[in-house]
């Protein structure tokens, strides 16, 4: 197993804020977006790696009732494959739905835990039916692909909009600069 800690970023800007404190013991990685680009990512780095742990961190749109703002980070406990199923008569039908929990969380103190949602389709509100509070593209399938693999994992988010907004109005600057601000406090706690 490395000692090292990997970090994954779906995308370059959720990074850009972000400068590697210590580059002997981290390690900062682009993905890709989407399930399918950060499932396999984390496979390849994984099985090349073994990395002692692997945070993906970066944005989230925050669903209107969560009680998140902008700028919020929070840790996701619970990931759920939200929209994969059918639509019919104009009615999306879900045919596959499975939860997956991160066993990890008590690794860190300062973040509040919630549920998230990943979505093919971004500002899939009408999807979130149990408790989520975050969507994302990503986190299910990072979660289970460390799970199959045995690898520890967490997941971080910084709310840069809700899942009602337009794409004009996400704050990716203040989203990506809490997110760096965060991750450097999750760092320290895990050395400690």
């Amino acid at each position: 197993m490395s000692s090292k800690i990997h970090i994954i970023f779906p995308c370059e800007i959720e990074a850009e804020k972000f400068n590697n404190p210590d580059e002997s013991k981290f390690e900062v990685n682009i993905g890709g977006v989407g399930l399918c680009e950060i499932g396999a990512f984390t496979a390849k780095l994984i099985t090349e790696k073994s990395p002692k742990l692997i945070i993906l961190a970066g944005i989230a749109g925050a669903y209107p009732d969560s009680g998140l703002v902008i700028g919020d980070c929070v840790i996701v406990d619970k990931e759920k494959a939200t929209d994969q199923g059918a639509f019919r008569d104009r009615a999306f039908t879900s045919l596959y739905a499975k939860e997956y929990l991160c066993p990890y969380i008590g690794m860190q103190k300062s973040l509040t835990a919630v549920n998230g949602s990943s979505v093919n389709g971004a500002a899939s509100t009408m999807l979130c039916l149990n408790n989520e509070k975050v969507e994302s593209m990503e986190g299910a399938a990072f979660f289970a692909t460390c799970i199959a693999l045995n690898t520890p994992f967490l997941e971080v988010r910084a709310v840069s909009n809700y899942t009602t907004s337009t794409r004009a109005e996400w704050r990716l600057d203040i989203a990506t600069e809490r997110l760096a601000e965060t991750l450097y406090i999750l760092i320290d706690e895990i050395k400690a």
